[in-house]
């Protein structure tokens, strides 16, 4: 049976978690073999969240890494990626999808790129191998949507995290009817990073107002916002709102935003991730008009 070891990717947890989904519905697709020691690098150890065991510690896997991590300051060390890919890896079995205009579509995605295929078929029409991924640009939107289901129970956070989930949200549930997770993500100077731009509290602040005033199924008194940010900030800037500081962790927040009725903040792999996870909507921020009543058709009271 062949096997597929995810080493490396861009990114903190809502990337990985969208790579790793995307490597591990290929494999489920395949029947192969997936490990994942890209969760277990230095400062990006998030196996600790989950369920699933982390692998053994391997030496040249380590080595490879921090060559990668290298190459990624200094470009010039690419040269030596297939040498030291023979030399650490044991061979060089080695895919790589580190270009954002050449995304490398797994099955069971449709891809037609010529190389690609041609890797694939490679994977394929071997037995008992090794292969060895890296980059954050796999795409398999397909096969997510196939393997949800084995994908949301991979990547369930253990008890501990999942009970601190449930405390926070239960006496919310219990108060309010409506559970709106708000996931913003911040510059250093405090204002709301997005696609490139960066906008105020106030103008945030305008877009929650709209979609209260749009509200036809629930009255403003029901709602609340859970607001989750990656940077502290002053809740005071939401104070005509109903609102609850998330719990506070990368992963409480995060699961606790998939706990809501759906999610309104930044276009962003956290939230995005938080809504595949609970199945809800995510309402990404805009400065433009946004069209509440098309998003909020399936909310119900």
């Amino acid at each position: 049976m062949n096997k597929i070891i995810i080493i490396n990717s861009t990114g903190q947890l809502g990337n990985k978690l969208w790579l790793n989904s995307s490597v591990y519905a290929y494999c489920l697709e395949k029947n192969y073999i997936c490990e994942n020691y890209d969760f277990n690098r230095p400062n990006h150890e998030y196996s600790k969240y989950f369920n699933f065991a982390a692998p053994k510690l391997n030496l040249n896997i380590l080595l490879f890494q921090k060559y990668l991590k290298l190459q990624t300051k200094y470009p010039a060390l690419k040269i030596l990626k297939k040498a030291l890919a023979f030399l650490f890896l044991g061979g060089v079995e080695l895919v790589e999808a580190e270009q954002p205009d050449r995304i490398f579509y797994l099955p069971p995605d449709d891809n037609k790129d010529a190389e690609q295929l041609s890797t694939l078929e490679k994977i394929e029409n071997s037995s008992d191998k090794t292969f060895y991924f890296s980059g954050f640009f796999f795409s398999n939107s397909v096969g997510i949507k196939k393997y949800r289901e084995e994908i949301a129970d991979l990547f369930k956070p253990k008890k501990q995290y999942l009970e601190e989930v449930n405390d926070f949200l239960k006496p919310l549930r219990d108060k309010y009817k409506l559970l709106v997770g708000v996931h913003m993500r911040l510059e250093e100077n405090q204002k709301i990073f997005e696609s490139g731009h960066v906008y105020t509290f106030e103008e945030f602040r305008r877009v929650l107002e709209d979609f209260l005033n749009s509200l036809k199924q629930f009255a403003k008194e029901d709602v609340v916002f859970i607001l989750c940010s990656d940077l502290k900030f002053d809740p005071k800037e939401f104070k005509d709102f109903n609102t609850v500081p998330g719990p506070g962790g990368i992963i409480t927040d995060l699961y606790s935003l998939a706990g809501c009725d759906l999610i309104i903040g930044s276009n962003s792999t956290y939230g995005a991730w938080a809504s595949f996870y609970g199945g809800i909507p995510h309402i990404r921020f805009s400065t433009e008009k946004i069209n509440w009543s098309d998003k909020l058709a399936d909310l119900k009271k």
